[in-house]
């Protein structure tokens, strides 16, 4: 079953629709340059602009999987 909402990251240039957990294992990764897109798709298909609370949500969870290497 697919995972909703997808966050749009871009990564080394190319922009990918991430799971949460997708996109927070991308963002901790030290070997690529990964940044926060500006839409989510939600599970109806509808986007919307990511809000400052998805960011801090995907950074936090970086952060925690990160600590738990």
């Amino acid at each position: 079953m697919e995972e909703f909402p997808k966050y749009l990251m871009k990564i080394n240039g190319q922009r990918k629709f991430l799971s949460l957990r997708d996109a927070y294992v991308a963002y901790d990764s030290g070997f690529d340059k990964v940044e926060f897109g500006i839409y989510v798709l939600e599970k109806d298909f509808s986007v919307r602009k990511m809000k400052e609370e998805d960011a801090e949500k995907i950074s936090n969870f970086a952060d925690k999987h990160s600590e738990s290497k």
